[in-house]
């Protein structure tokens, strides 16, 4: 694991989108930061629509699958030959995420993660006019409430909500 510590050691945080929640309360907690610096509203997800940032147009995000080729090559030695380093530092980023949130305490830390958790289910359920550049169906929609392109997407609704609830304002 040496390689997968020597990447850990250079930066300051590394998270994983499999454990995104965590990984930004984590990050919040950190660098004491505020839970409304954490609320994010999710704009692409499989089965939706990407504009891909080309030609106005939108594509469709094909829901993932695993075909029977594709299992069997996974389970190959072949793979796991050419996977074996990003397993390591896949390992040893989880480690680290759990070694932090013992070391921030656990307590803290599920306060922390209550208060995004409900932040996050109250950003879904409130900021529901969001202006994507493509539409659910998959039509291109030009004019949209993204800081960039299809990033940031909502960030006046989230604004909003956020001056709102002063809880989310406060630092953990």
């Amino acid at each position: 694991m040496g390689a997968a510590n020597e990447i850990l050691q250079g930066y300051n945080f590394i998270g994983l989108v499999e454990r995104l929640d965590e990984s930004l309360v984590v990050l919040q907690m950190l660098h004491g930061l505020k839970t409304s610096n954490m609320i994010y509203l999710s704009g692409k997800s499989s089965g939706s629509y990407d504009d891909g940032g080309l030609n106005n147009k939108c594509y469709y995000i094909v829901p993932s699958f695993l075909s029977l080729g594709m299992e069997e090559y996974f389970a190959s030695e072949d793979w796991k030959d050419r996977s074996w380093n990003d397993y390591l530092m896949y390992h040893a980023v989880n480690k680290s995420i759990d070694l932090t949130i013992e070391r921030l305490g656990f307590v803290a830390f599920e306060e922390n993660m209550s208060r995004l958790r409900l932040a996050l289910r109250t950003a879904r359920s409130t900021c529901t006019t969001v202006q994507y550049p493509c539409s659910p169906g998959g039509v291109w929609n030009n004019q949209t409430d993204c800081l960039w392109e299809d990033a940031g997407c909502g960030y006046q609704s989230i604004d909003q909500l956020i001056e709102e609830n002063e809880e989310w304002r406060s630092r953990s």
